[in-house]
C-alpha cells in the first residue's frame, strides 16, 4: 500500500528546514520525477515514463522557395535538342541610301541575320533512404516525399546561384550565366545592330563603392533604351536594396503616427520608374556580398587546395591597375574549385604593397595534387580590404580557369572586396528565356542494397539573346552603419 503523503505534515517549518521523521522524508524522495533528460539511454525514475514531445512541423532553417526568384521570373521555353539553335535578326539593313532622286530606284538592302547555338547541361541529385526508415513512424509525414521536396528544393538553389554566375569556361559542365553571357555579349560587335556604340562598355556601371540611387536606375534606362530595350526588373543584394530605400527614406517627410493602429513606420520600395519604365525591384540572397573563403574544404569530393600562391606587384599590363587612393597593403588567399566542390584555402605568401599609379598584383597559383579523379578546374581569389589591412576578412574578388600547373592571375582592384552586383533588364522571352530539354524528374534507380535510391534529374540551358537588354551594376557600396557603444 502506498502511503497518503498529507501536505499539514509540512506546515510550520519555517524555514524549511522541517522536524518531519525519517520514513517521510524518504517517502518524498521515492516520488517520481519528470526530469528534463532528453537522451533515452539516461532517464530514470519519472523521466523514464515521460512521452517526448516532438512538434509535428518540421522547422526549416534553411532557403524556402519564396527566396527562389530569378528562377520564378525567368520565362521557360521548350527546348528539343542538346544543341539550341537559334537566329538573331541584327539589322534591316545598312545606313544611308533611304533618300533617292525622282523616279530613281531604291538601293538594295539585305537583313543581316545570325546563327547561334546554346548545349543544354545535366543537373541532378541522388537521394537515398534505407529500408527499416520506410517502417518505422516518421514525425513528419512520408520520408521518400519529404527528401524528394528536399532534393527538388537543393537543385532550385543551385539552379539560382547558377543562373546568375555560371560559367563554361571554369567549370565546363556548367552552362553560362546571366553574368558570363552578357560579358560576352556586350563585346560582340555584332550584339549591336544598328544600335550603339558598336563594342559597349557602357553596359556595366561602376559605382566604385558608391550605393544604388534613382539616377543609377534613370542611367541605366538610357543605355538599354539607345539599345531599343526597357528596363523591366532588377535583381539586386538584400543589402543594396535596404541601402537604397534608407537612403530614399531620409529624403522625405512622413506624418507621425498618432494612435495605436497607425504605427506604423519605415519605406520599402519595390517599383522604380524611370524614363524608359517601371522597374520591379527583386532583391535575391543568392546574390552574395562579403563572401569569404571556406574554413576547409565543402565536402570530400572538393578538389586539393593549392599548393602555393605567390603574391608579388608590378606595373599594369593588362587590369585595370590600382589608382591613386587605392594604394596599401593587401593580403590574399585561393581556393581551389571543381563540379565536385571548394577546397580549403591557401594563403598567398607575402601581402601585395601597393605604392605606384598603375601597379598590379600577380598571383601565381601552383595546383595542389590531384584529388581522386577529379583535377581542379578553377580557383576563387579572396583579398582584404584596404581599410581593414591585412589582418582583415578576405572577401571573393575573382574566380579564373585553371591553365594547369601553375595559373597566372592579374588583380587591378577591378572588383572591390566585399561589394554587391546587381542586373537590369528587358525580362521576355525575346530577350532572356530558359530552354528545357527536361522538366525536373525523378529516375529511380536499381535496388543492391536494403534501401531504395534514386535520381532527380534536370536538363536546361539558359539563353541571353539580347545581350544588350541588360545592364550589370558593379562594386555597390554599403551605407555607414552607426557604430553602437
Amino acid at each position: 500500500m502506498i502511503p497518503t503523503l498529507d501536505p499539514k505534515q509540512f506546515e510550520g517549518h519555517g524555514d524549511g528546514f522541517g522536524v518531519s521523521d525519517q520514513s517521510t522524508v524518504a517517502e518524498l524522495n521515492k516520488a517520481l520525477s519528470a526530469g528534463y533528460a532528453s537522451d533515452p539511454a539516461s532517464q530514470s525514475n519519472g523521466g523514464a515514463l515521460r512521452v517526448e514531445s516532438l512538434d509535428a512541423t518540421l522547422k526549416i532553417v534553411s532557403f524556402m522557395e519564396k527566396n527562389i526568384v530569378l528562377y520564378n521570373d525567368i520565362p521557360k521555353t521548350k527546348a528539343y535538342n542538346t544543341v539550341e539553335e537559334y537566329n538573331l535578326l541584327s539589322s534591316y539593313g545598312g545606313r544611308g541610301g533611304f533618300f533617292i532622286q525622282e523616279g530613281g530606284l531604291p538601293r538594295t538592302e539585305d537583313s543581316k541575320y545570325q546563327r547561334k547555338a546554346a548545349f543544354v547541361k545535366f543537373m541532378g541529385t541522388t537521394r537515398e533512404i534505407t529500408h527499416p526508415m520506410l517502417l518505422v513512424r516518421p514525425a513528419h509525414g512520408n520520408v521518400v516525399a519529404l527528401e524528394t521536396k528536399n532534393g527538388a528544393k537543393w537543385m532550385l538553389q543551385r539552379m539560382e546561384e547558377s543562373l546568375f554566375k555560371g560559367n563554361s569556361s571554369i567549370i565546363s559542365e556548367s552552362f553560362d550565366g546571366l553574368d558570363r553571357q552578357h560579358a560576352l555579349g556586350v563585346a560582340d560587335a555584332s550584339t549591336a545592330g544598328d544600335g550603339r556604340p558598336a563594342v559597349s562598355e557602357e553596359h556595366v556601371v561602376d559605382l566604385r563603392g558608391d550605393v544604388m540611387s534613382e539616377a543609377v536606375f534613370s542611367e541605366v534606362a538610357r543605355i538599354l533604351m539607345d539599345n531599343y530595350m526597357y528596363p523591366t526588373h532588377c535583381y539586386l543584394p538584400h543589402s543594396a536594396h535596404d541601402d537604397f530605400n534608407k537612403a530614399f527614406f531620409s529624403k522625405g517627410r512622413y506624418g507621425i503616427p498618432v494612435s495605436s493602429a497607425d504605427a506604423m513606420v519605415g519605406f520599402v520600395a519595390d517599383k522604380v520608374k524611370t524614363p524608359g519604365g517601371v522597374v520591379q525591384l527583386r532583391p535575391d540572397v543568392f546574390l552574395r556580398v562579403d563572401e569569404t573563403a571556406p574554413v576547409a574544404a565543402d565536402n570530400a569530393f572538393a578538389p586539393t587546395a593549392p599548393a602555393s600562391v605567390v603574391v608579388s606587384v608590378q606595373a599594369k599590363s593588362t587590369s585595370r591597375g590600382f589608382k591613386a587612393g587605392e594604394y596599401g597593403t593587401y593580403a590574399y588567399e585561393v581556393t581551389a574549385i571543381s563540379r565536385s566542390g571548394e577546397s580549403a584555402a591557401t594563403a598567398g605568401s607575402a601581402s601585395a604593397v601597393v605604392t605606384s599609379t598603375n601597379a598590379e598584383a600577380k598571383l601565381v597559383i601552383t595546383r595542389g595534387s590531384v584529388s581522386g579523379n577529379d583535377l581542379t578546374q578553377g580557383y576563387r581569389v579572396y583579398r582584404t580590404r584596404l581599410e581593414d589591412g591585412v589582418g582583415g576578412k578576405k572577401y571573393l574578388v575573382a574566380e579564373v580557369a585553371s591553365a594547369g600547373a601553375t595559373t597566372t592571375v592579374l588583380d587591378g582592384n577591378e572588383t572591390l572586396p566585399g561589394a554587391g552586383v546587381a542586373y537590369i533588364g528587358q525580362m521576355d522571352e525575346s530577350v532572356l528565356a530558359l530552354r528545357e530539354l527536361s522538366p525536373m524528374l525523378k529516375f529511380p534507380l536499381a535496388t543492391v542494397a536494403s534501401s531504395i535510391r534514386w535520381m532527380q534529374l534536370y536538363y536546361n540551358t539558359p539563353i541571353l539573346f539580347r545581350p544588350r537588354g541588360w545592364v550589370k551594376i558593379k562594386n555597390i557600396g554599403r551605407l555607414k552603419q552607426p557604430v553602437l557603444g
